[in-house]
């Protein structure tokens, strides 16, 4: 069994509700339905040129969007780049509210013998995370990396560096941003994308 879906109207929206099934025992039979979710076109993601985060929270500030997150920021330290700095560094990290203790990743780099980070941010419209990451990038001695040059062509609309923005938008109005997001001269790229919504029994 693939899924069940039922049509229902939601207002003046028609929505494909798919059955969640439980399975049972862990035997990989599904005999008791758990809840259902839809889905919401409600998000879109900018791709920016920006490889500075205080041009994209310039960028973001500057819209009265919700983000809920930023993808593509990479990092150096130039603390003594050793395995304790390097723990300390990720569970320092991890205790931020905006990176939701998931996607921090950090390595000791032969090529520049410095510690290197990647690090996704969340709910970055609030003046007080912005504030607090520019302190820790100050605690942690942090510089953003410069992927230009592993780049033929940095200037290319698809493929060049630059932070990924993930905004929240009203629904049904995806094809008109993206149109409205590809009138900046930084913005590279966008991709409409959904929110997935559980309703439990």
């Amino acid at each position: 069994m693939v899924g069940v879906s039922i049509s229902v109207k939601d207002n003046d929206t028609i929505r494909e509700l798919t059955v969640d099934f439980a399975i049972i025992d862990g035997v990989g039979i599904y005999s008791q339905i758990a809840g259902y979710c839809y889905y919401k076109q409600d998000l879109i993601y900018v791709k920016t040129k920006y490889q500075k985060i205080d041009k994209v929270f310039d960028f973001i500030n500057s819209l009265d969007f919700n983000v809920k997150e930023i993808q593509s920021g990479t990092y150096v330290s130039n603390m003594e780049s050793n395995t304790a700095n390097l723990q300390y560094i990720i569970d320092g990290l991890k205790s931020k509210p905006y990176t939701n203790d998931t996607w921090i990743a950090g390595h000791l780099s032969w090529a520049t013998d410095q510690m290197t980070f990647f690090i996704t941010l969340y709910d970055m419209k609030s003046s007080i995370y912005q504030a607090d990451w520019f302190k820790t990038m100050n605690d942690y001695q942090f510089e953003e990396y410069d992927w230009s040059y592993k780049y033929d062509d940095p200037d290319n609309d698809i493929y060049g560096p630059g932070h990924i923005i993930l905004f929240c938008i009203p629904e049904k109005t995806g094809k008109h941003w993206e149109e409205k997001f590809l009138e900046y001269d930084f913005v590279r790229w966008t991709e409409i994308s959904s929110t997935r919504y559980i309703i439990r029994k």
